[in-house]
């Protein structure tokens, strides 16, 4: 009998001991439940989305701005030439040729830069890709004879979730431009000015000294005609690519003043 009472209550204990089991082991359920919930899952899967949205817009972006390089190197190219080399300034036209100097100072060079003029034409054709996007003035550019390097002043800038995504967008193209032909042309023309104006007495020794220049240049040819003291250039050269060929053609003059001999 002793032995039964024990057992007794054992099973009493046991059936009192269960659902206070029961109830712990729901609160812990219900605590760990309440904590997972609790955590930020949702605003992690936010923060992850908006990043990527971000970085497809800023591809998108970038793609669009190499073509917009590239259409507007092209473009600045045509604007360059048809304005005789020429950038928002003037010194005067003859037999519809404009002066590369100055006819009232010769000595003055008008085209001071080449390389510096294209990319005041290339900065005005691409801000008219890039002001939709509110992007425009925003590179220097390093020009050699086959690309365009574009280095960014300023990141691009995107929102996220609780913070920003920025991105330098520099880019770099292909793109044979002849620029530095016509720059050794440019500085032999403002060579010519200095050794040959008002030094000689006849337009022939005038002519002479204009004929020691062979205005040779790779990619880039030159041809020459004169009126009295004012010469006449016609330039043609070759420039994009195999797959996209540019052939440019433009006219200047310069006015080389020679001082007649007095008759005695």
């Amino acid at each position: 009998m002793k032995l039964f009472n024990n057992s007794k209550k054992g099973i009493d204990f046991m059936i009192l001991l269960v659902p206070v089991v029961i109830l712990t082991l729901s609160l812990l359920a219900y605590n760990v439940l309440e904590k997972a919930e609790s955590k930020p899952t949702l605003t992690i899967g936010n923060h992850a989305i908006s990043i990527l949205e971000a970085n497809t817009q800023a591809s998108k972006d970038l793609i669009y701005l190499d073509l917009s390089v590239e259409k507007s190197a092209i473009r600045a190219i045509y604007r360059l030439t048809q304005n005789n080399i020429l950038f928002e300034r003037s010194c005067g036209t003859i037999n519809e040729h404009r002066y590369w100097n100055n006819p009232e100072n010769p000595s003055e060079m008008c085209v001071l830069s080449i390389h510096d003029n294209y990319k005041k034409y290339l900065t005005k054709e691409l801000n008219k890709h890039l002001i939709t996007k509110n992007l425009e003035n925003n590179y220097e550019y390093y020009i050699t004879d086959e690309t365009i390097h574009g280095i960014a002043l300023e990141n691009w800038k995107y929102n996220i979730l609780n913070g920003e995504y920025s991105l330098k967008p520099s880019f770099k193209v292909k793109f044979e431009n002849k620029l530095n032909s016509l720059e050794k042309l440019r500085n032999d023309v403002e060579k010519m000015l200095n050794l040959c104006s008002n030094v000689f007495s006849s337009k022939d020794l005038m002519n002479n000294c204009v004929n020691q220049f062979t205005w040779n240049y790779e990619g880039v040819t030159v041809e020459t005609t004169s009126e009295y003291n004012d010469y006449f250039f016609k330039v043609n050269a070759d420039m994009g690519s195999l797959n996209k060929p540019i052939k440019i053609t433009f006219t200047f003059a310069v006015k080389i003043p020679w001082v007649p001999r007095e008759d005695k």
